[in-house]
């Protein structure tokens, strides 16, 4: 995949279109995400970066809010706490714009993830606490899932282990009803 992409390259460039662009940045960056290695990550981030700046450029703010919060999530990768955030702020508020309660409410799923890399337990189940109570409300099971998850390793972290189980207990019974056993 890495290989026809890279070939694809200098095609897509000369491309006016920014929505593909967008689309292409996208693509490649999931693919060296996928491959891993700090080198392939700092190159996904560029290329999400690059996606989100298409993606605003063509007016698609859902896309361009989504590739937000895919940078806040690399950023977590290499510990660039105040970055990311800065990110997802861009995240929810075009989420918020576009009125997209469950993008919005995931935003602050990946918020509570950079707290508990940070040590921020407290913060971090707030923000889980916030993306659950909005997730609960809609049909996004496996949004709702990852929420859970967050919100009961947050919980574990805050020597609330009873919570933190029976959470944990819920988010597995939410992503197996989602598809995800």
């Amino acid at each position: 995949a890495l290989r026809i992409l890279n070939e694809a390259a200098s095609a897509v460039e000369t491309l006016e279109d920014s929505a593909t662009k967008g689309r292409y940045h996208t693509i490649l960056a999931v693919a060296l995400k996928r491959m891993g290695g700090n080198e392939n990550l700092d190159r996904a981030l560029i290329e999400y970066t690059a996606a989100s700046f298409h993606f605003e450029q063509a007016g698609h703010i859902a896309y361009y809010a989504s590739g937000e919060n895919n940078i806040s999530s690399l950023l977590l990768e290499f510990r660039r706490y105040e970055d990311a955030h800065q990110h997802l702020d861009n995240a929810y508020n075009a989420f918020t714009r576009l009125r997209d309660l469950p993008r919005a409410a995931q935003t602050f799923e990946t918020r509570a993830r950079i707290f508990i890399a940070q040590g921020r337990y407290k913060e971090a189940q707030r923000a889980a606490a916030t993306a659950v109570k909005t997730l609960e409300k809609g049909s996004e099971q496996a949004l709702l899932a990852e929420a859970l998850t967050t919100s009961a390793i947050a919980l574990a972290r805050l020597q609330q282990h009873g919570r933190a189980l029976t959470v944990f207990s819920q988010a597995a019974q939410v992503a197996t009803q989602a598809g995800d056993t």
